[in-house]
């Protein structure tokens, strides 16, 4: 039972999104954003930029208020959220991301959201190779 116990705590670690894997300040989007580059996917569009102070892969979310209301935003975030969290360890812990929505949407299906950005995911890491 206790080793069971330990083995659901150790996977659970693995999903945290600490604030240490994500872009807080207005100066580090913009950082991204100017001296990055972009990547476009179906429906969304991942700015990326290699940071060699950076241990993990930090991520941050722009959605505007064209996307749709706050519930609309809020679902969107929290679904790429939720897709950072579960892929993050395929990415280069250099990089710095910020994904915002091409696309409005007001239904984005969680598994096409998911394969769209997993593609970008492996783009990124031929363009970083």
């Amino acid at each position: 039972m206790a080793n069971f116990r330990n083995q659901q705590l150790q996977t659970a670690r693995v999903y945290k999104f600490p604030k240490s894997s994500r872009l807080l300040k207005r100066s580090q989007f913009q950082k991204v954003s100017r001296h990055g580059k972009r990547l476009f996917c179906h429906m969304c569009c991942i700015h990326y930029l290699a940071y060699n102070k950076v241990t993990s892969p930090k991520l941050g979310i722009t959605v505007t208020k064209k996307f749709g209301n706050a519930v609309t935003r809020n679902k969107f975030k929290r679904k790429v959220r939720d897709i950072f969290r579960h892929h993050s360890h395929i990415l280069d812990p250099t990089l710095q991301l910020n994904i915002r929505p091409i696309l409005k949407h007001d239904q984005i299906k969680y598994t096409e959201l998911e394969s769209d950005i997993l593609k970008g995911f492996n783009q990124l890491k031929i363009d970083r190779h």
